[in-house]
């Protein structure tokens, strides 16, 4: 079986609860391998739409090829994203530390969880965690933004993983709906 390089937002909103579900439910290196994952092909279909480029099947199979096309990485597609303006600064630095969780993660030969150090300190420097909260509880959460608690940890990384997917899958579906399309 091939495996798919590309998913339209249509795609993306339909596996959203597997993720929301593997986040919430799964061991500590699923929840972030497959979150990074989820994001990595969020910026693509971002890409998709956001460039200035009307050969769109050009982007999705030569541009955006894993590895191989320029925009091919997570890192790529994320520094791209920025600079076209797609995202926003505190995405960008959002998701470049998930991107290095996710390295942590995926490069260790040994299981490590949100309770290694590393990890910690990357958590505490994620922002947009406290966006799926309503004000008055973010307040609340404030008074332990660096927090060494497992649990803390674990929510401010699901918390900005989901921003960042309902952003993105949002963005993609007000797409669909306005242009009838969905690239």
């Amino acid at each position: 079986m091939k495996k798919k390089k590309y998913f339209t937002a249509s795609e993306l909103s339909g596996d959203m609860q597997y993720l929301y579900n593997t986040m919430n439910k799964s061991t500590d290196t699923a929840c972030v391998l497959i979150a990074a994952n989820f994001i990595d092909k969020c910026l693509a279909n971002a890409l998709v739409l956001g460039l200035p480029i009307k050969d769109k099947e050009f982007i999705k199979n030569e541009l955006l090829e894993f590895n191989n096309g320029i925009l091919g990485t997570y890192s790529s597609r994320n520094k791209i994203a920025y600079s076209l303006k797609i995202i926003n600064k505190q995405y960008y630095e959002d998701i470049t530390i998930i991107g290095k969780i996710r390295n942590h993660f995926a490069h260790n030969h040994l299981e490590i969880s949100f309770k290694d150090l590393d990890i910690i300190n990357f958590c505490n420097k994620l922002t947009l965690w406290e966006s799926g909260f309503p004000p008055y509880q973010r307040e609340e959460y404030k008074k332990v933004p660096k927090s060494n608690s497992y649990e803390i940890c674990r929510l401010k990384f699901i918390n900005t993983a989901t921003e960042i997917v309902n952003k993105f899958v949002g963005l993609g579906l007000i797409h669909k709906i306005v242009y009838e399309e969905d690239i």
